[in-house]
């Protein structure tokens, strides 16, 4: 069963098993497509800098969700450590 919050399932992005190389180039695809060409820099208002902040999550989220592997938090076991690795 995956933790529910608000109506959302959680996740744990496995950033070891990442395709890094792949998440980096689209990444850089994708935020080079932010549109932020149109807009003079000295009247960038609260509204405008929210919009951006939003497709710059939406982004980060997208291109983790295609490199990133993931799994429901419910898998792992928040009480274990590298310690209890140790016990005989």
């Amino acid at each position: 069963m995956l933790k529910v919050i608000s109506g959302k399932k959680h996740f744990r992005l496995h950033w070891d098993k990442a395709n890094i190389a792949g998440y980096c180039d689209d990444t850089y695809k994708r935020l080079s497509h932010t549109a932020i060409d149109n807009y003079d820099d000295c009247h960038f208002s609260v509204t405008r800098t929210d919009d951006l902040s939003v497709q710059i999550v939406e982004c980060l989220n997208e291109t983790a969700r295609l490199f990133v592997p993931r799994t429901s938090c419910s898998v792992f076991r928040h009480w274990w450590n590298a310690s209890l690795e140790l016990m005989p």
